[in-house]
């Protein structure tokens, strides 16, 4: 583990100090990604097959600047609804990592920046523990935990933060099947890892979930979980959320505005409508925007003198 999580900045990662169920304002995670087949991104920090260091360190260095609070690395694309998207072996996920993520850290200390946390975007625990290895802070598994038994030990063991995603299996040739109550089904699922968390040894506190927007669901899904997004609030743990370029941010942009910048904005419209619910970590590509986004909601509230006062 590194010096991040100092108590003044985000007290509800730090390994020592439970997590706080809400975050105000929400923490930003910045999304990195070193594969060559990302839907958005991929092969964007790649050359000659080798990942390249010093543009993933400089672009976690840009983020952090930009007012990420977490950075998420991941070495393998989870898309799998994607033609051509596989599983990548753990052998070749820690091939990716190597250097990139002591250096990463390395760089982020080096400019004052050791409270923004690195987090490793993995469903396999000899990943996740390598990465811990490396300095790593948290771990954010879209599997929830099921893809490998031993994921949630490793995370105890670790006694650091995990985020646990739903997630319903998908493919090229599966198309995600409707639910008639999508958001009840996700809660309960949510509720299930969060069980499993803790009878592996997963402290409480260390536990955040995500309802997996985009994850084997139907647009139509998607939408339901986020206008019901408070409800998640009734699981007592703090709620992550990814909705950064996926296929909803295309739902609300017209046909000549689906490039990734228009998915950005999208993202930060997404994100403004939603900031009053108990999310504590938004996951996102563009952190700048994002952070428009939640200073718009934040310079719109109420302050607790007009909250009181009365014009006659």
């Amino acid at each position: 583990m590194t010096e991040a999580f100092p108590a003044q900045t985000i007290p509800h990662l730090r390994p020592a100090d439970p997590v706080a169920p809400v975050a105000d304002p929400p923490l930003l995670m910045g999304i990195l990604n070193l594969t060559p087949e990302s839907f958005s991104d991929g092969g964007q920090f790649l050359a000659n097959g080798a990942v390249d260091v010093p543009r993933v360190a400089a672009a976690a260095l840009a983020m952090a600047k930009a007012g990420a609070d977490i950075i998420d690395v991941g070495a393998e694309a989870t898309s799998f609804h994607r033609p051509g998207v596989l599983p990548v072996p753990p052998q070749e996920q820690i091939r990716r990592l190597s250097t990139t993520l002591m250096q990463t850290r390395r760089t982020l200390d080096e400019h004052g920046l050791k409270a923004v946390a690195l987090s490793i975007d993995t469903r396999s625990a000899d990943v996740a523990k390598y990465a811990l290895d490396q300095g790593v802070d948290m771990i954010n598994d879209v599997s929830g935990g099921r893809a490998d038994p031993a994921m949630l030990t490793t995370a105890a063991a670790a006694g650091c933060p995990v985020i646990l995603m739903h997630a319903w299996q998908e493919s090229p040739d599966q198309t995600p099947a409707p639910h008639s109550d999508v958001l009840a089904d996700v809660v309960t699922e949510l509720r299930q890892m969060k069980a499993a968390a803790l009878v592996a040894g997963v402290k409480a506190d260390r536990i955040i979930l995500d309802p997996g927007i985009g994850f084997g669901k139907t647009a139509d899904d998607n939408w339901r979980i986020l206008r019901g997004i408070s409800t998640l609030g009734g699981i007592e743990s703090p709620i992550a959320l990814g909705v950064s370029r996926k296929r909803i941010t295309r739902d609300i942009l017209p046909p000549d505005m689906q490039n990734w910048p228009h998915r950005d904005i999208a993202t930060a419209i997404i994100i403004a409508a939603i900031a009053s619910a108990p999310v504590a970590i938004f996951r996102v590509h563009d952190i700048r925007l994002a952070k428009v986004a939640l200073s718009a909601v934040s310079r719109l509230k109420p302050s607790p003198a007009t909250r009181t006062q009365t014009y006659e």
